[in-house]
């Protein structure tokens, strides 16, 4: 015989003990029902698996709400036995009777109230429950309606009229709500004279929309308006109104609820964990106490060279690129980031004013923001690329720093601030001369970025706030959180977007795809900056706003580009100078980036190396009307742009907009065949949300097809956008979702730049479950605290008045005053889609979504992190004793220092040469055989090996020992070539010195040297090789002489690309000395 739930054997006794608590918690109360809906169409039967999952879930109702504060909403099993509930406290009831009346409704609904009914609901006078086998949230659609207590007074109509307007305006609050609730009191003279006093109360589901709530609320406000009624508590399912002349008490807030005592087991488990990490810590400190006392007992065979070996170490870190600091290096650095030594705020975190004593230098130190994920990804990028590029007109990235949930990254100081401070300052002007030498500075960087590097970099975010100017003006291109690393051979494109608006290529935000051509358009907006004195935006005489180049152009066609020139330069500039760099600015700035120079040509043309072509390229007509052209109010450098599935935060709007996706997300788990039902239904379900959406003109669900192929849909337009766009973007969204989006997917969702479409064959409507967010344009930049501050509260209060809104979308602007002191404008708009409740909206605006109570995750948790411990503890045991074993093997033991830090998040990464552990290179070379030797030279020899780590094959060379002139040698070329960066120039990979041993290690050159193909007689050398010495000479930060450069130093790679080895006698000399 199937298991029977508990009070099916014994409902009197449970009655009983459920009435005997109720009255011996509360005396004068007695849970009773005023109404109860049962369903006839579907029953379960004694010991189903329905029956198993009603019974966990009107407990589960029970414990929820009153852990949660008076709502909860929950499910239980699988279909076709999962079970859909919700329970409600209403909000005039005092705490403890709800918590009576949740405690006995379980009983009733299954023993009195709807016993074998799949669906059903009850109304108590403290709360209602309700369960289904169908998903009901978020939907008031169960009929009937339920009476309290009605009480009719004549009181004439004076009191008709103020209960009318009373319940009307709690209505309108309570949808409105977070809660969805509102309660208040209104003031009458009633028929006799006397001043009489109506309060209400009214109140909703929270999981319901506010249009949904306020359906409901109309529904049963006629009906509970009896003429001359003065109290009445009228209940639909959902939602509830009252009114009466007695004072209304509302329950606690959720903070000031009874707790529950904890559950014992968690308890148990706590103490257990906390237990084991003692436990641990004990363990730990004993094994590092014996290792230490081992040390200390252990002579070192290497202790010779322990001293050199150190002294050499430091000064090979303080050359070889950037490296990892210690948080405490940094904090003491900056009197732990004090404001004093806060040199300003940019987009992702603050810059602070930093000395580091080891180094004895003056640093700009980069503190990211604790959060945020863009920041992260910039940080990352930062130490990836410009840690590994060397050039006078870049600038240098010192170290960085990830420890204590910061991130940290530590510059070469710029005393004299970014290069848009001087060009739109009123108090001082640059002149000329200066000006030239910055764009001839910039030039040259783009040049080594995108063709003289190993890779081609796109830095994708070129702009005057980004160019550094050191102590003698020197400019100095910074900021490579946003750029990507591409191979030369296989063109330089990515496909995401990135940069900011003025300064980025038009077709960018198109297409999304950034490339070397979008670094030269931006490379010349900033030329014309740089020229005009002027930002990437000017005002017309009409006051509308126009491009930079778009000016410059109209002057240039009109044969007066002089005219653009900054008229505080007072006519003191070289003309062909100034021309050219006008004429470069506007070539460069072509909207068709077919016809823009390379960076080589730009370069060329300004230092008067080549000639002006005749005639440069108009720019494009299209932006006379529209990309050209923008609101007169709205500065166009600013817009942030963020899309989830659900809502929608946006500052500004920019021109036409062609429809182009920003995200995707497609379900892999369930797919559709061709001809299917479910395909058919897809298909027609598409069409039927376009039509649907254009109709109602913003937002359209709908369903089509029967179980199991039935599929739910959902689009909305975004309010910032032209109807005629967003019926563009609704029409091409079906073809794009079933053909390149997510084809054959049963799960799918699309947001384009204008609309977004979602279908699944699950409901999904009044809920902002989707995990995927869509950006269209992001790229804060620093305009101080005002900015951020305005921009802040601007969002923060569109985001409540759009979760109260029934459209649930708000616009509105505010001003602020920039740290030049010039009034600006912010513009926002925030939106959700209209099937989400305030609640929901909001969860989804602040990317909070409501998480379940984690109980049993929690435990699971603890649990983990006790088996961890032991495990940890087991492999540090482990690890020290193989230390030891080592340490007694190993006839020398390699330096250990801050360089070996980089083997952590950066290991691969690339940020420059590195020292290595002697281990690591003898296993790559076979503990330096015969059969991995590749010559030998005048100071040691040369060994090919294979690195696991990073997965490169290099070629090593081993110092012979005892030779002080190659000491020397080896010095020399770890203090120069591993500060160099070419791809014309061979690169060193790291460094080794441990007991006497002292290796260097290069990439692998697989074709030799030079020499050998000059004279070899069976292989002939083509014409032509170039070499790379000029650029080692000009491009670097210092100069460099080579006394050595024949050609049997000079390697091939497998391209045939020349690569010098500039090494042995090596010096270098300031870049300004003759």
């Amino acid at each position: 015989m199937p298991a029977m739930a508990p009070w099916r054997l014994h409902p009197e006794l449970l009655l009983a003990v459920a009435a005997l608590f109720a009255a011996s918690a509360a005396a004068d109360y007695t849970p009773h029902d005023t109404a109860s809906v049962c369903s006839t169409k579907s029953n379960y039967t004694d010991g189903s698996q329905y029956e198993i999952n009603l019974d966990q879930l009107l407990h589960d109702l029970g414990d929820g709400a009153v852990g949660d504060g008076g709502f909860f909403v929950t499910s239980r099993g699988i279909y076709p036995d999962k079970v859909y509930g919700q329970a409600m406290c209403y909000a005039d009831c005092e705490w403890t009777k709800c918590q009576l009346c949740l405690q006995v409704a379980p009983s009733y609904v299954m023993i009195k109230g709807c016993p074998y009914s799949r669906q059903a609901a009850i109304m108590y006078d403290c709360c209602y429950q309700r369960y289904s086998d169908r998903k009901f949230s978020g939907h008031a659609d169960l009929f009937g309606n339920g009476f309290d207590y009605i009480d009719g007074r004549s009181y004439a109509d004076a009191m008709n009229e103020t209960r009318w307007k009373l319940v009307t305006q709690l209505m309108t609050e309570a949808a409105g709500s977070a809660l969805r609730f509102a309660t208040g009191s209104q003031t009458y003279v009633d028929s006799h004279g006397d001043s009489q006093v109506m309060y209400g109360l009214v109140q909703c589901s929270r999981d319901l929309s506010a249009t949904d709530c306020t359906n409901c609320l109309n529904n049963i406000a006629q009906a509970s308006m009896i003429r001359n009624a003065t109290i009445a508590n009228y209940r639909r399912y959902g939602c509830y109104i009252t009114y009466t002349p007695n004072a209304i008490d509302i329950r606690p807030a959720d903070q000031d609820l009874p707790q529950r005592r904890p559950n014992r087991r968690l308890v148990w488990t706590v103490c257990a964990a906390v237990m084991g990490s003692v436990i641990l810590l004990i363990c730990i400190s004993i094994s590092v106490r014996l290792f230490l006392c081992h040390l200390e007992r252990t002579p070192s065979p290497c202790r010779v060279y322990q001293e050199d070996d150190e002294a050499m170490k430091n000064e090979f870190m303080k050359g070889t690129g950037s490296r990892q600091f210690r948080y405490s290096e940094l904090a003491a650095a900056t009197d732990n980031f004090s404001d004093d030594k806060k040199l300003g705020e940019g987009g992702f975190g603050s810059v602070y004013r930093g000395f580091l004593k080891g180094l004895r230098i003056e640093v700009a130190i980069k503190r990211v923001s604790k959060g945020s994920k863009q920041g992260r990804k910039e940080y990352a990028s930062e130490v990836r690329v410009i840690s590994r590029l060397r050039h006078r007109n870049l600038v240098q990235i010192v170290g960085w720093c990830h420890a204590r949930e910061q991130l940290l990254l530590v510059y070469a100081l710029m005393p004299n601030s970014s290069l848009d401070v001087h060009l739109h300052r009123a108090d001082n002007v640059l002149w000329w001369p200066v000006r030239h030498k910055i764009v001839l500075g910039i030039g040259s960087a783009l040049l080594y970025l995108h063709e003289e590097w190993e890779q081609c970099v796109l830095h994708r975010d070129i702009k005057t706030s980004n160019m550094m100017l050191d102590a003698s003006f020197n400019v100095k291109l910074g900021d490579f959180g946003l750029a990507r690393l591409v191979d030369h051979d296989r063109g330089a494109h990515t496909t995401e977007l990135a940069g900011t608006l003025g300064y980025m290529d038009p077709e960018c935000t198109v297409s999304g795809r950034s490339s070397t051509e979008s670094d030269v358009y931006s490379f010349g907006v900033v030329l014309l900056e740089i020229a005009c004195g002027r930002r990437p935006t000017v005002a017309r005489p009409d006051g509308t706003l126009i491009h930079l180049a778009q000016r410059v152009s109209e002057l240039y066609g009109q044969g007066r580009i002089l005219d653009a020139a900054d008229a505080r330069l007072d006519g003191n500039f070289d003309p062909q100078e100034m021309e050219r760099v006008l004429a470069v600015g506007l070539w460069c700035a072509c909207h068709d980036r077919d016809l823009r120079p390379s960076i080589r040509q730009a370069i060329n043309v300004l230092r008067l190396e080549a000639p002006l072509p005749d005639r440069i390229p108009p720019l494009d007509a299209a932006a006379d009307d529209n990309s050209g052209r923008l609101p007169s109010a709205m500065p166009s450098w600013i817009r942030e742009s963020s899309s989830c599935s659900k809502c929608d935060i946006t500052s500004m709007d920019l021109g036409q907009r062609t429809p182009f996706d920003a995200a995707s997300l497609c379900s892999k788990e369930n797919n559709y065949t061709d001809g299917s039902d479910y395909e058919i239904s897809l298909d027609q379900l598409l069409h039927d949300l376009r039509d649907g959406a254009i109709r109602n003109g913003s937002f359209f669900e709908t369903n089509y097809g029967k179980y199991p192929n039935r599929v739910y849909g959902q689009a909305m337009c975004y309010v910032d956008c032209e109807r005629t766009q967003c019926e563009l973007c609704l029409k091409a969204a079906p073809s794009y979702v079933m053909t390149k989006g997510c084809p054959y997917s049963r799960q799918a969702a699309i947001m384009y730049n204008c609309c977004y479409q979602r279908y699944s064959d699950e409901e999904f409507s009044g809920h902002a479950d989707l995990f995927h967010g869509g950006f269209n344009f992001i790229r804060p930049g620093s305009y101080g605290d005002a900015m951020n501050e305005t921009r802040w509260n601007l969002v923060t209060q569109l985001m409540a008045e759009a979760a109260g809104s029934p459209r649930r979308f708000a616009t509105r602007s505010q001003t602020y005053v920039d740290e030049h002191g010039d009034s600006q404008v912010m513009y926002g708009l925030v939106q959700c889609s209209m099937d989400l409740s305030a609640t929901e909206c909001t969860s989804c605006l602040t990317a909070d979504l409501p998480q379940r109570r984690p109980k049993r995750r929690l435990i699971l948790a603890v649990c983990a992190a006790v088996t961890g411990s032991v495990l940890v503890l087991i492999c540090v045991s482990i690890s020290v004793r193989l230390f030891l074993h080592r340490q007694e093997t190993t006839p020398c033991r390699v330096n250990k220092g801050d360089g070996e830090a980089m083997e952590d998040e950066f290991r691969k990464l690339g940020t420059g040469s590195r020292q290595f552990r002697y281990r690591e290179l003898a296993a790559a070379t076979d503990n330096f055989s015969d059969n991995r030797k590749l010559g030998e030279g005048g100071f040691g020899s040369m060994y090919k090996g294979f690195l696991k780590d990073l997965r490169i094959e290099v070629a090593i060379k081993r110092v012979s020992k005892g030779s002080k002139q190659g000491r020397k040698e080896y010095a020399s070329e770890v203090r120069v070539i591993s500060r160099l960066r070419h791809r014309s120039l061979v690169q060193i990979v790291g460094w080794c010195h441990a007991g006497g041993e002292l290796l260097l290690v290069y990439e692998l050159m697989p074709n030799s040297s030079l020499d050998v193909h000059l004279h070899g007689s069976d292989n002939v050398l083509w014409w032509p090789v170039s070499g790379c010495l000029p650029s080692a000479m000009t491009s670097w930060n210092d100069g460099v002489l080579s006394s050595d450069s024949d050609c049997d130093i000079t390697s091939m790679d497998l391209g045939q690309w020349v690569r010098s080895g500039i090494k042995t006698i090596v010096g270098v000399v300031d870049a300004g000395d003759p």
